[in-house]
């Protein structure tokens, strides 16, 4: 009950967001009527995201061929389809409550039929829970020791973050009004971790405990992601409106 409440809110905010958009851009869309276009969209490979396993819709309105603006929701869902794995990988072990949003501006091809190129803008809310090892004594700790003393941890994290991604992407019709969007691209986040607990406890991961990934992206703090991340997946769309 609780995912048909969330799903049909975001549906609600996709419709208004994209009236907001067609009203803000009805000059233009008045000089190319026969052009414009809405599109409504999902995202499958979300579900499979390791962070932020989600639920995610997107509206995509076009008030000519060479430009588009896109609005996207996604509620992310409490676990992920591999959490509790046989190999342990805790990444795939939070306990999650949030949502995420997305702002894009896509420039159309003139050579490359359906091919874009986009900026975009994205703001991430999660609450969520991890069990992690860390090491209460890493002034004893070897290079080739896990941890001199391990200490398992379950703690809440309420993350918010905000990324800038540049993509460039394809569309494919794949039959009648159906569609295939995909896309590759790079970003930059900012991230903002508050742990519920033990934060100085927390800035020594044991080195048996995926202490790469939990550097980027659980460690507690504000701090920009030390690396461009990499971004790809696929839509499967919709041609609602064409006239």
């Amino acid at each position: 009950m609780k995912v048909l409440n969330s799903l049909t809110s975001i549906s609600t905010l996709i419709l208004i967001l994209n009236n907001i958009s067609i009203v803000s851009f009805g000059q233009d869309s008045l000089k190319n009527k026969f052009e414009r276009e809405i599109y409504i969209k999902y995202a499958p490979t979300s579900l499979l995201n390791p962070l932020y396993p989600a639920i995610h819709f997107a509206s995509e309105f076009k008030p000519s061929k060479k430009k588009g603006f896109q609005i996207e929701l996604a509620y992310i869902l409490k676990h992920h389809l591999l959490s509790k794995s046989e190999n342990g990988f805790k990444n795939f072990d939070s306990e999650n409550k949030g949502f995420f949003t997305k702002v894009e501006y896509r420039s159309y091809f003139n050579k490359l039929p359906d091919s874009y190129f986009a900026f975009q803008l994205q703001y991430i809310f999660n609450d969520y829970k991890r069990t992690d090892t860390f090491d209460a004594t890493p002034q004893l700790t070897g290079l080739n020791t896990f941890c001199s003393t391990c200490v398992d941890d379950t703690y809440g994290i309420r993350k918010n973050a905000v990324g800038l991604n540049v993509k460039f992407g394809k569309q494919f019709f794949v039959y009648d009004f159906i569609y295939i969007d995909c896309y590759i691209g790079l970003g930059i986040n900012y991230l903002s971790n508050e742990h519920s607990k033990n934060i100085e406890l927390h800035k020594y991961p044991a080195m048996a405990d995926s202490p790469v990934g939990y550097y980027f992206a659980h460690y507690p703090g504000s701090y920009i992601f030390p690396l461009p991340t990499f971004a790809s997946g696929l839509k499967i769309g919709y041609l609602l409106k064409n006239k």
